[in-house]
């Protein structure tokens, strides 16, 4: 059961974390790492050379390569492109009434209109020194002029009434931040709740923001800001190369590009093992790629790029192994939650999610085509996503106690993975008895 655990992951492999002007870019187009636009290259034969089926990653839309770099860090290793106008249209956010209630709410508080945001491309990467600023930019592309400080303050003042936004030069330009708010040092009073020493008002939770234009927003802890308003030139780099193929005709897409740290990384985390060439994935991966939609129809799709022919072989041949033993383990699951009582609390909860999850699993195909392994996610309009929140509560939980799913591999009931009290009880009689000889001496 373990491995079907490792199969949402392998699809969002390419978004490790959350350029611009990939909004004014023509159709047939494509952008190489400086952003400029180009003639494309036969987008069809690139999406085919990609593992791309005719419905990837958004059927009946134009086909859109490329990605604008300019804001892109030497050290990004990912990046990742979303649509907000067109994700906004989809049945998932319009339909439910709690996500679409947090955008009116967004509208009303911060003056921006979701519907205006075209296109946010994230890109950053893992700091080699973890207490410096994460190196990470968001670049936010607007389809209408926005408001500039305007929008900034009516963000400060969300978190803090008094709060402020300040303009700093630097390099010969001008970015903005939100105003650090000092604490007062005298003692505490009933008219000042937050007086004395070591208290302080809630400071405003905004990052540094330069406006290139009317039309385009970057984002970025100040470090990490400066370095790129330093920059001459974009930068060049393996993600750079990637983000100037990349197909960002549909709702969502992502890249990562594997480095040595990255697997170093990967080498150390301690996840659970599947005992395949799965295990090795990250050592043997170069780059990764996601496209996804969500309307007309959700569909995801991951094409994992390797080191070598034979090993992609190896990855799809145990991908599908996989996910027949996760479509079989599911099904031995439901059978025998089919016995249990009617009214049994604990598989009340649990098995609507393993019937969501089965048809998730049983949507998961993948192909190999030279070192590339592509792996496509379909049938999820059918899913319902709220019968998976306790599963991935407890997928969660499992990350945070160092495991990557269920207790012993299996949905078990609570406390089945632990020994039973008799156990206990004859343990603890030992250790009596042992004193006992002890006092006696």
């Amino acid at each position: 059961m373990r491995k079907f655990w490792l199969l949402p992951g392998l699809l969002v492999l390419s978004v490790a974390c959350l350029g611009c002007g990939g909004g004014d870019e023509k159709e047939g187009e494509k952008a190489d790492a400086g952003g400029k636009g180009k003639p494309a290259d036969n987008a069809a034969a690139d999406n085919a050379a990609a593992g791309k089926t005719d419905d990837f990653p958004a059927p009946g839309r134009p086909a859109k390569i490329g990605v604008d770099s300019s804001y892109v860090l030497p050290e990004a290793v990912f990046a990742v492109v979303v649509h907000p106008s067109q994700v906004l249209k989809s049945p998932l956010i319009s339909g439910n009434p709690m996500l679409a209630g947090n955008v009116a709410q967004f509208k009303s508080e911060l003056g921006i209109d979701p519907d205006t945001i075209e296109q946010v491309v994230i890109s950053g990467g893992p700091p080699e020194d973890p207490t410096a600023g994460a190196p990470v930019t968001i670049v936010a592309r607007f389809s209408s002029p926005h408001k500039g400080k305007e929008m900034l303050e009516a963000a400060v003042k969300k978190d803090n009434p008094d709060g402020e936004v300040e303009e700093v030069a630097y390099a010969d330009k001008v970015y903005y931040r939100a105003k650090k708010m000092e604490p007062p040092t005298d003692a505490a009073d009933e008219d000042d709740p937050f007086g004395g020493p070591g208290f302080g008002p809630p400071q405003p939770k905004l990052p540094c923001v330069y406006f290139p234009d009317d039309k385009t927003a970057v984002m970025a802890e100040e470090e990490p800001l400066k370095r790129v308003l330093d920059a001459k030139e974009p930068v060049k780099s393996p993600l750079t190369d990637q983000m100037a193929k990349l197909d960002v005709s549909g709702d969502l897409a992502g890249v990562l590009v594997m480095n040595d740290q990255l697997r170093e990384m990967a080498k150390s985390s301690g996840g659970p093992k599947t005992d395949t060439v799965l295990d090795d994935l990250p050592q043997d991966l170069q780059h990764a790629v996601l496209s996804a939609s969500l309307s007309p129809k959700i569909m995801v799709q991951t094409t994992l790029t390797l080191e070598e022919t034979p090993t992609a072989k190896e990855v799809d041949g145990a991908i599908k192994k996989s996910v027949q033993e996760g479509v079989a383990d599911i099904k031995k699951q439901l059978a025998e939650m089919d016995k249990a009582p009617a009214d049994d609390p604990f598989i009340g909860m649990i098995k609507p999610m393993l019937q969501e999850a089965q048809k998730i699993v049983s949507g998961i195909s993948s192909r190999q085509s030279g070192p590339n392994v592509t792996i496509e996610l379909t049938g999820l309009d059918d899913v319902n996503l709220e019968a998976l929140g306790p599963g991935i509560m407890m997928m969660m939980m499992g990350g945070m106690m160092g495991g990557g799913g269920p207790p012993g591999g299996d949905f078990g009931p609570p406390g089945a993975d632990f020994p039973p009290p008799a156990d206990d009880a004859e343990g603890a009689e030992e250790v009596i008895v042992e004193e006992e000889k002890e006092s006696d001496q």
